[in-house]
């Protein structure tokens, strides 16, 4: 988790546009990248909102990617650590 410096919630997904002009002739532009993210808001009420952002990006599509992967491998070990902890508890629980 310490090696983890940067990471973005989300997802990096590239897109293209097709357009025929008069003469049925068809060009296909792009490719167009979108990164989207979308986060869970409680509300004054207690009802959950979910709040989703898109954004064409461009730039270092590559950095990213690597930003993307890196929050999906931090939530990863967020719950590996979750889980071996609550292990090595109730081992300690069940020993007293």
């Amino acid at each position: 988790m310490a090696k983890i410096t940067r990471m973005r919630q989300g997802q990096l997904s590239s897109h293209y546009v097709t357009k025929t002009d008069e003469d049925d002739n068809m060009t296909r532009y792009g490719p167009y990248h979108i990164w989207q993210s979308w986060r869970d808001e409680k509300q004054k009420d207690g009802s959950t909102k979910v709040r989703k952002q898109s954004v064409r990006v461009s730039g270092n599509i590559n950095e990213i990617q690597e930003e993307v992967d890196a929050y999906r491998k931090f939530k990863e070990l967020a719950k590996e650590f979750m889980d071996v902890t609550e292990e090595i508890t109730l081992s300690v629980e069940s020993k007293e």
